[in-house]
């Protein structure tokens, strides 16, 4: 999403956590309170409940894809 924007990572970091911590926690490598999430969001000009909608939406689309995979394969584990 800051990508979306072309907002950089300094710009969104700014007055939060450092770009290299951003970074990570774009690749789902590290962790920010939910806090820094919402000073985030409104550095990238972003809302909460689009974030939500946005992250909830993806990880419910790969779940499904995972589950047809399965019922596919006929993979009852």
């Amino acid at each position: 999403m800051r990508v979306a924007h072309h907002i950089n990572l300094v710009d969104a970091a700014k007055g939060i956590t450092n770009k290299s911590t951003l970074a990570e926690w774009e690749k789902g490598k590290d962790n920010l309170s939910w806090c820094k999430v919402i000073a985030l969001l409104f550095n990238i000009h972003v809302q909460p409940m689009e974030f939500l909608e946005n992250t909830v939406s993806s990880h419910l689309y790969f779940s499904i894809q995972d589950i047809a995979d399965a019922y596919g394969a006929n993979n009852i584990k």
